[in-house]
């Protein structure tokens, strides 16, 4: 009996054999295909930018398709693959714990996840990482970053103190004094506009622009201290709608930066302050001014604190109160799992050519120094 059951399995093993190398070797050649495409996009910026231009034609397709749904695609899709990942898993330990040929059928089960995930990492490559090899958005925007003294950041930390305050004190407030603007899509739905005006100084703004979409699971999201994300598998903008509101407008604007083919997180906050200076809406003019100044003056402080406090007792009341707001918020998320969804982000941005990791969002100062001195050359 015993050697019957050997031969079974015996049999059944040889049987599966040739589709769990096939799978292997489509995993494989999807890896590949991957890292060679990775390569080629690194070794020549050039590529990447003419790749870039085409395949934004695809995310503007597909993002006007999908804003159509009420609903963001991506979350739908993601909670449909946890749950088929899971009933494969139960269905396929059940087969290998009741079944003959049980290492041959882990084998397989490895194989087809090993093909799964080729095949999004090589998907991936090629409608976003890509772009994280275009040449400098500086190059593009005809700015200079170069080291600069702690002068010139305290120059330009104060342009932004003084441009937001004087914002500050127009925008609509409630009784407890925190700005308002209406529902999560009515602010969406103002920050196009800023895009639309950049585009015709330049032309990586070119495209028609589809608005954010709310992400429904905002509460992991915030846990993790996630603020937004861009879906390249759907071309959709996703934002975390648990957000203070003048931190909310620039947070779309940058969100709508990644689909636009600009990857860096420095270059995405930047952008997304020129679409919200851009804008007509004060509010949203506003939370460009207040993000910016917020980077610039964590940099000021890091560089000379005593110059940053000067500069601080300078901005209205109702800044400090939203930085305040916008602090506690953070605060509030500090916890172990919030530590787990940075150290996933910043692996992320070093796998993706961004050696600075997550502080590669607060490189937006360099951006923003260029840019005043470039506007400002009496400064």
């Amino acid at each position: 009996m015993n050697a019957t059951l050997a031969h079974s399995s015996v049999t059944e093993s040889r049987r599966m054999l040739p589709v769990t190398v096939q799978r292997a070797v489509i995993a494989g050649v999807l890896c590949i295909l991957a890292f060679a495409a990775n390569a080629i996009f690194r070794s020549s910026p050039a590529l990447a930018d003419g790749y870039a231009e085409i395949f934004q034609y695809v995310a503007v397709l597909l993002s006007g398709a999908f804003s159509y749904l009420p609903f963001l695609l991506a979350e739908v899709l993601l909670y449909a693959a946890i749950t088929g990942v899971c009933i494969y898993l139960v269905i396929e330990i059940f087969f290998i714990l009741t079944r003959e040929a049980k290492l041959a059928r882990v084998f397989r089960m490895l194989a087809n996840f090993a093909v799964a995930a080729a095949l999004l990492w090589f998907v991936f490559v090629m409608s976003y990482g890509f772009a994280y090899h275009c040449s400098p958005l500086s190059e593009k925007l005809e700015l200079s970053p170069e080291p600069t003294a702690v002068e010139t950041l305290y120059e330009t930390t104060s342009w932004l103190m003084r441009e937001a305050t004087a914002l500050s004190v127009t925008v609509p407030r409630d009784v407890s004094g925190s700005m308002t603007f209406g529902t999560f899509d009515a602010i969406a739905d103002t920050i196009a506009s800023g895009y639309h005006t950049l585009s015709s100084e330049y032309a990586i703004y070119r495209s028609t622009y589809a608005p954010v979409k709310r992400v429904s699971s905002w509460r992991a999201m915030s846990s993790f201290g996630i603020t937004g994300i861009y879906i390249p598998f759907t071309a959709e903008s996703a934002v975390n709608p648990d957000n203070t509101v003048p931190a909310l407008p620039f947070t779309m604007a940058h969100e709508m930066a990644h689909r636009l083919m600009i990857a860096p997180e420095d270059e995405a906050n930047f952008s997304a302050f020129l679409a919200c200076r851009a804008n007509s809406d004060r509010r949203v003019r506003y939370s460009g001014y207040f993000m910016a100044y917020r980077y610039c003056i964590n940099a000021l402080y890091a560089a000379d604190p005593a110059l940053a406090i000067s500069v601080m007792e300078q901005a209205s009341p109702q800044m400090n109160h939203d930085l305040d707001e916008l602090n506690a918020l953070i605060q509030k998320y500090e916890s172990p799992v919030k530590d787990i969804g940075t150290a996933v982000n910043n692996g992320y941005l070093k796998a993706n050519s961004q050696p600075s990791g997550v502080r590669s969002y607060g490189e937006v100062v360099d951006l923003l120094i260029a840019l005043y001195t470039k506007e400002n050359p009496a400064a």
